[in-house]
């Protein structure tokens, strides 16, 4: 394994010098060709076609791969030895960018990955009968005791033995809602305490925990995922075939020089110059509107995509909550008044629940609100204050108000979040809350999947009447309560049944499935999990000018590949007639047909993706 990977990392560092050492060389013969050192130019023309020629032969060898290279190395050869030494520079210069990229893209994700272990703390304080020592977290072990101070991220997956843990699990799980977590509980790698001290017993080491797993899958992932062959790679061995074939034939007939014109008018450069502008125009235009695509092969797999698998918080619903209802307890207070209290003591706080019950009360057209005094939040539970001097007002989870009060409260709002609120000790109101959802943006989602003929399923670490609710408004299929390695065994149990997976999610917890899935696109700007994805949106609402720029850059492809075709059989025809010279043959079939082919593509591009 050792041996494979060392392999693998000298194979990459050997393909990046190729691609970055020929981008360079391809320069100099441009700039040669115009000071008249043609011989200089034309040697290292041809050195660039052998090495080409050499490398598709190493790979046909070595990993029974056909590459685009010996169609490369021809076109390269046959323009060179012709005397059109700009073209040939062209052709090599286009040809090691659109490669270099590509190598680049891979060695990017796989080092946002690594970048997921810092994450865990390096230094970790360690319980030692009645001390505390600090010291690497690579020295914890199963049973060791780690405390874990206010602000501070778990290093090992273990179980609380001292204190309430309160812990921002959204890293792990994608879900913004903290978790209180009593004693004997679980907690894993990677929550953040947000509350007081606590102490966790390690049931593993670090490289054991669910976070360095999740690291391992993803880099499993990214490895098995070798790039998709783009339609011209695809096209590559028999376009070769057929084109050496019929020189080969006709040269037993005709002769080397009256078979030439299958040669010059074969010349693949036109497919590569076209399918190269197509792949930067639909980049660059697409990154004008806030979308980062690695790749035209990225936006070739969008039009085969079978099932969309959607991340919900920060993806559908972008963790922005609403009030739903306002459910009182006891006869003695109207809803109103129970919104009314609720705001009051609402507004000391910055808690996303707390927003939304302000945002709720303007939104009605509340009163000005009294000052609360005396106010106090504790994280992850709620809020409380004194009103008008003599009420005390809670605001807060259902724990948190049933320890308050000692009395037990219903569960009133179906699979809503709710929050609780207690007057002087008495629970008197429920408000439940639900995440926010653009009406507009379901149903595009929704036309894209129809268009598509692909299912949707929502893949979320939330509780499943939350996901059932969001899902049902999608016409999707939902997976409810799912971590991390949930949502990649899900990505793969689909793949093995044979459907190509779109994957969409904006967090930590979303990595390993966007790198094992087809088409992985990351919602936000976090830069690991951005690094890690094929495709990057600002929010949600932009997938559908991705999809449907991906269709459209394979339509540019088919329509630019078959005016160039046609163009070179024309040239083709003519060259055997006699009635045009072969200087002409190549002009028209090689130089005539890329500017058309690229013309076609970009005309075509323009009006898909710009639509």
């Amino acid at each position: 394994m050792h041996h494979n990977d060392t392999e693998k990392k000298y194979s990459c560092i050997i393909e990046e010098c190729l691609w970055i050492g020929m981008i360079p060389i391809a320069i100099v013969s441009f700039l040669l060709s115009y000071l008249n050192m043609y011989t200089s130019v034309q040697i290292i023309q041809v050195i660039i076609s052998l090495v080409l020629l050499f490398r598709f032969i190493f790979m046909l060898i070595r990993y029974k791969k056909f590459t685009v290279d010996a169609l490369m190395s021809i076109a390269i050869g046959v323009s060179a030895i012709e005397g059109l030494y700009v073209e040939s520079a062209l052709i090599a210069l286009l040809y090691a960018i659109a490669e270099l990229s590509e190598e680049y893209a891979e060695s990017y994700a796989a080092k946002k990955i690594r970048g997921l272990k810092d994450l865990v703390p390096r230094r970790v304080k360690l319980k030692r009968g009645n001390y505390v020592v600090e010291t690497s977290a690579d020295n914890i072990r199963a049973g060791d005791e780690v405390v874990i101070g206010h602000g501070e991220v778990v290093p090992v997956d273990g179980i609380v033995v001292s204190g309430k843990a309160i812990v921002d699990t959204s890293i792990v799980t994608g879900e913004s809602e903290p978790l209180e977590v009593r004693k004997n509980g679980l907690v894993r790698a990677g929550y953040v305490n947000i509350g007081e001290s606590f102490v966790v017993r390690a049931q593993r080491t670090v490289k054991e925990s669910t976070l360095s797993i999740l690291v391992r899958e993803a880099e499993r992932a990214l490895a098995g995922k070798s790039k998709i062959q783009v339609l011209l790679d695809r096209m590559a061995p028999w376009y070769t075939l057929f084109v050496l074939s019929a020189y080969g034939i006709l040269v037993l007939y005709l002769g080397f020089t009256r078979a030439l014109p299958v040669i010059l008018a074969g010349c693949p450069s036109a497919f590569i110059v076209a399918s190269s502008f197509a792949t930067l125009y639909s980049i660059g235009l697409l990154a004008s509107r806030g979308i980062i695509v690695r790749g035209g092969h990225v936006l070739e797999k969008l039009r085969s995509i079978d099932v969309i698998v959607v991340d919900k918080t920060g993806t559908i619903t972008l963790g922005e909550l609403k009030v739903v209802h306002v459910k009182t307890l006891t006869n003695n207070i109207s809803e109103g008044t129970a919104l009314e209290m609720a705001a009051s003591v609402a507004q000391t706080s910055r808690h996303p629940v707390s927003r939304a019950i302000m945002s709720s009360y303007k939104l009605y057209g509340g009163k000005t609100l009294p000052v609360p005094q005396n106010a106090r939040e504790i994280p992850g539970r709620g809020v409380e204050a004194k009103i008008n001097g003599d009420r005390t007002v809670v605001l807060g989870s259902k724990q948190f108000i049933e320890e308050k009060t000692g009395v037990r409260v219903p569960d009133v709002c179906a699979g809503l979040r709710a929050v609780y609120l207690a007057e002087n000790n008495i629970p008197i109101a429920a408000i439940c809350l639900e995440e926010h959802v653009d009406e507009s943006l379901i149903n595009e989602i929704r036309r894209i999947a129809e268009s598509l003929g692909a299912k949707i399923i929502v893949a979320s670490g939330d509780i499943e009447e939350r996901v059932k609710r969001v899902a049902e408004r999608l016409g999707a299929e939902y997976k409810a309560r799912l971590d991390p390695m949930g949502k990649l065994e899900l990505v793969r149990a689909l793949k093995s049944k044979g459907y190509k997976v779109l994957a969409v999610g904006d967090g930590v917890n979303d990595v390993a499935a966007l790198a094992e899935a087809d088409v992985g696109v990351a919602v936000g700007e976090l830069s690991v999990v951005a690094g890690v994805a094929d495709a990057v949106v600002t929010n949600i609402s932009t997938l559908p000018q991705l999809i449907r720029a991906g269709k459209g850059y394979f339509k540019a492809l088919i329509y630019s590949f078959t005016v160039a075709a046609a163009l070179k059989f024309v040239a083709l025809a003519a060259g055997f007639a006699g009635a045009i010279p072969l200087w002409a043959v190549l002009g028209l079939g090689d130089d005539g047909s890329t500017l058309l082919a690229v013309a076609t593509a970009l005309i075509s591009l323009s009006r898909s993706i710009k639509s």
